[in-house]
This record gives structure tokens, sequence and C-alpha cells, in this order.
């Protein structure tokens, strides 16, 4: 019997996940199908994104990344997936 490995995300990876579900609507189930994750894994990243944003000011100027270059990264993956 195989041992199964770990698969690792990269950050940007999860924050565009993230930006799925917060951003764009779709539901964590829905886009933890289509990328491919367990959906507690994408939940667990979408807690752990409002828990960081808990100790920022909550305005969009403290994200790093803009929404339209998360739209395209997302789209991206998304069309590659499909």
């Amino acid at each position: 019997m195989t041992k199964k490995t770990r698969r690792r995300f990269s950050d940007e990876f999860k924050t565009d996940a993230v930006s799925l579900v917060i951003d764009q609507g779709y539901s964590v189930s829905e886009a933890a199908r289509r990328l491919g994750v367990e959906r507690s894994v994408l939940d667990r990243w979408c807690r752990q994104h409002r828990q960081q944003g808990s100790g920022s000011s909550g305005r969009r100027e403290d994200m790093p990344r803009s929404r339209s270059s998360v739209k395209k990264s997302a789209s991206f993956r998304l069309k590659r997936i499909f």
C-alpha cells in the first residue's frame, strides 16, 4: 500500500479560492468542486481569511491584490479546469 502524499497549495491559490467564495458569491461546495479541493479545506481557508480580516480595518485598501487581478486569476483557473 502506498502512502498518500499531502498536497500543498500556494498562498496565491488559497487567496483566489477564498475570493471565489467571498467576492464572487460561489458556494464553498461549488468552488471546492471546481478547484479540485475538499470542501472542508476551502471552508478552513475562508474561516482563516475572516479571522485575519477582523484584525485589520476591514477596508479594501488593506487587501494586497486588486479585485480585478483576483477575478482574472480565478477566471483563468476555472477556464483551465473546464
